[in-house]
């Protein structure tokens, strides 16, 4: 109950936190609808790291467990695993959009941009990580 509690709170204290400095981070990217984006997937991905960090912490107390036995059985980060995680994933989210968007395909316009493409990999490597020790 506590852990739930303390995630709440932080979760609550990162939001007032960027309703406070969101005008401020807003022009740190840029004015198109990429940028946008950008932006919106950053906030909130800084609302769940940060809920992630008040869980394992106040987990780490309330059941006086270190915090890599969380995360994993050993005492080590295991990157294997983590990557094994990551194109799974890949895979079956490849998978599933070929299976629902095949009939779109008849009408596809190749419209590729490297930079754009990139970035959102990154995002992408780092949302899952993080959704996967949820």
């Amino acid at each position: 109950m506590l852990t739930i509690l303390a995630t709440a709170f932080t979760i609550l204290l990162t939001n007032l936190l960027i309703r406070q400095i969101l005008p401020s981070v807003k022009e740190l990217f840029p004015k198109n609808d990429f940028g946008k984006d950008l932006g919106t997937y950053s906030l909130v991905l800084l609302v769940f790291g940060i809920a992630l960090l008040a869980f394992i912490v106040a987990a780490s107390k309330f059941h006086k467990r270190p915090i890599m036995s969380f995360i994993c059985e050993d005492k080590k980060f295991s990157f294997k695993y983590y990557f094994l995680g990551f194109i799974s994933w890949a895979i079956l989210l490849f998978i599933g959009n070929l299976i629902t968007d095949f009939e779109t395909f008849k009408s596809f316009v190749y419209n590729f941009n490297p930079m754009h493409f990139w970035v959102l990999l990154l995002v992408g490597f780092f949302s899952i990580g993080v959704q996967s020790f949820f």
